[in-house]
């Protein structure tokens, strides 16, 4: 009888064992299928990244000869206004 007993446990335990590990499979499918989705976002995430710092680069540069531009109108502007003062003054 105690055979009997530890035979139909051990039958419970093997079913109740592949329902575990068909469980496990299916979740192992599912997180591989989301690192995929996870590693897809990250080459875009990171192709965007180096667009950004062209775009910066870019924007750095422009920004360094707008202000050189800036340097040499200012004395002009500067000129132009003491004439439009002196003109005022006459």
């Amino acid at each position: 009888m105690q055979v009997d007993d530890l035979k139909e446990k051990l039958a419970a335990q093997e079913e109740e064992l592949a329902i575990k590990n068909e469980d496990a499979n299916k979740l192992i499918s599912v997180v591989g299928a989301e690192q995929e989705k996870v590693s897809k976002e990250k080459a875009i995430a990171n192709d965007e990244q180096k667009k950004v710092a062209v775009i910066a680069e870019d924007v750095g540069q422009k920004q360094k000869v707008c202000s050189i531009e800036l340097a040499k109108a200012e004395p002009a502007l500067i000129a132009a206004k003491a004439a439009l003062d002196t003109l005022n003054k006459v």
